[in-house]
């Protein structure tokens, strides 16, 4: 039997992509697989394994539907227990899995407020992992960049930069400066290498 149809019947046998892995990064060099030791070669595959069983597990449910806030509480609760099983972080991408649906759809599910249970909860679950993922980079338990990085793709976050722009008349010059003129004003801030 094919891996294939292995996980199609969903009798993924424990790690059997991280073998997988292991074989095809061996030798790598940069990219993706930079410095790939077997301990995280191991980790990687436990991921996809994760990953891909979450998805199995996905299809075999009923896909939510937007209305049955029921429905998503359980799936939610199961899908984050699940991850604390496993000693990962819940991502708004495997909640969507869950869920079976795709990330937009749960995008758009959270900013629908006409379905105010829903809207709320999705919105409290969104900011709970965001919590936890932010707890976890803050005690050092995972990489602080790609926590930003997360955060600002996934999560929303952003850097904050205040501009101010004020209308104003170029009172010193009725026209484009000449060169002698800019020279004249900035004088003291240019330093002369000769």
């Amino acid at each position: 039997m094919s891996p294939n149809e292995k996980s199609q019947e969903g009798l993924i046998p424990e790690n059997t992509l991280a073998v997988g892995m292991r074989e095809e990064t061996k030798g790598l060099r940069g990219g993706l697989y930079r410095n790939m030791t077997p301990e995280k070669s191991e980790a990687l595959g436990n991921i996809v394994d994760a990953g891909f069983r979450d998805m199995v597990e996905a299809e075999r449910k009923p896909r939510c539907r937007k209305g049955d806030i029921l429905t998503i509480r359980e799936r939610t609760v199961e899908y984050v227990h699940k991850r604390i099983d496993e000693r990962r972080l819940p991502t708004i991408e495997g909640l969507a899995v869950a869920l079976g649906i795709n990330r937009s759809t749960l995008f758009r599910w959270m900013k629908d407020s006409a379905d105010k249970d829903v809207y709320e909860y999705l919105s409290m679950v969104y900011e709970c992992f965001a919590d936890m993922h932010s707890s976890a980079a803050l005690a050092n338990i995972t990489n602080p960049v790609s926590w930003i990085y997360y955060s600002k793709n996934m999560l929303g976050f952003h850097d904050k930069t205040d501009l101010t722009v004020t209308s104003g008349t170029h009172e010193e010059y009725s026209e484009a400066p000449t060169p002698e003129q800019l020279e004249a004003k900035y004088a003291d801030v240019i330093v002369d290498d000769e």
